[in-house]
């Protein structure tokens, strides 16, 4: 019979470092990261002045990077932004675009991987 000490060690959190197929993405940093049906979701972020728009798969059952082909107008690069996960949609808003802040609001039908932006009513958020 084991100790309590033995069960909290079993339970003990460990970062593990799986092997990835597929590409290697760029690094970046200001990204967003949204999960939904077994695949995280990588969108935008920045590294070295370069602002990126494209959006990121990982399959987390094969552990294979692919890149999102989507159509419809999204939100050109952007970093710092937010994004949630609402049933199928990835919404994204705000940050910068590179150069100036931004509060605009993109939504990304994962089930079509269209683009869709919104009207949206009344005063949006101050950039402030």
């Amino acid at each position: 019979m084991g100790s309590q000490g033995d069960e909290a060690a079993k339970k003990a959190a460990m970062w593990l470092y799986p092997k990835v197929l597929g590409f290697n993405p760029s690094e970046r940093w200001g990204h967003s990261a949204c999960y939904s049906h077994g695949v995280v979701y990588v969108f935008g972020g920045c590294c070295g002045g370069l602002d990126f728009s494209d959006v990121l798969m990982l399959n987390l059952d094969t552990m294979v990077w692919n890149t999102l082909a989507t159509t419809g107008q999204g939100p050109g690069p952007r970093d710092s932004h937010s994004a949630v996960l609402v049933g199928r949609q990835m919404i994204v808003f705000g940050g910068t675009n590179g150069s100036k802040k931004v509060n605009d609001l993109h939504i990304l039908d994962l089930g079509t991987k269209e683009w869709i932006n919104p009207e949206c009513k009344g005063t949006p958020p101050s950039l402030n």
